[in-house]
């Protein structure tokens, strides 16, 4: 799920009729709204990124970077790509972002499996402004996809030899925009608001039987209204 980082806080508020997440008192440029993806990006693997982002306060344009950090302090951190934001106006962004080492001059950073973070910042300087480098700022329909069914079997990559068999809390959270997705029979676990805010998903795709479905574990209320389409038949979530 969502948390503040380096010292921000965060917050889910009404924007524009939506609910969206405001990063808020933030103490420095890293001061941000993080998503924890431990364990779910894999070296070598490319992802898109996609999502908006709005600021009410500060300069007409302003950069906003979005990071990357695959490992346990900043110098694992690197730049996916810029969203060129307009003051007052919602940024859609589309990034492409190849998970990898991080390479600095001579020194390599090697990419882990089990410790992942994204985040998106304000560009460092070392005099800071408040309305200038500090502003709050809104995210919304944030994503993060590859072409792969969940739970798919691949190769395990170095020191993680696991399968994914969880989809866990917050995992697809806010993909607003998300209206199917597929399952592989081999999640055993759903967790609590996986799917939350998935306003436009109504239906998923269970490579699996029903009685194969009904053994999954899920948490209450997960996915009410939701149609499960399995490889024997159908099932509605109530």
């Amino acid at each position: 799920g969502w948390e503040g980082f380096e010292g921000g806080t965060i917050e889910l508020v009404e924007e524009d009729g939506n609910h969206v997440i405001k990063a808020k008192e933030r103490k420095n440029t890293s001061s941000s709204a993080k998503q924890d993806l431990s364990g779910k990006l894999q070296k070598g693997q490319s992802y898109k990124i996609t999502g908006k982002l709005k600021y009410d306060v500060g300069p007409d344009t302003k950069a906003f970077h979005v990071m990357l950090q695959n490992g346990v302090d900043y110098k694992y951190r690197s730049q996916a790509g810029v969203i060129n934001a307009k003051k007052g106006e919602w940024t859609e962004f589309s990034i492409d972002y190849t998970a990898g080492d991080k390479v600095d001059g001579n020194n390599t950073y090697p990419f882990s499996p089990t410790q992942n973070y994204f985040f998106i910042e304000t560009p460092w300087t070392a005099s800071l402004d408040a309305e200038k480098d500090l502003m709050d700022y809104y995210l919304d329909d944030i994503s993060m996809t590859y072409e792969k069914k969940i739970g798919e079997e691949e190769k395990p990559q170095p020191g993680d030899d696991s399968l994914i068999e969880i989809i866990e809390n917050g995992a697809f959270s806010y993909c607003r925009n998300l209206e199917r997705v597929t399952i592989s029979g081999g999640v055993k676990t759903i967790a609590s608001d996986a799917f939350y805010a998935c306003e436009k998903l109504t239906d998923i795709n269970f490579e699996g039987t029903m009685e194969q479905w009904n053994k999954i574990e899920k948490a209450p209320m997960w996915g009410k209204g939701l149609v499960i389409h399995c490889t024997d038949g159908e099932i509605k979530v109530t």
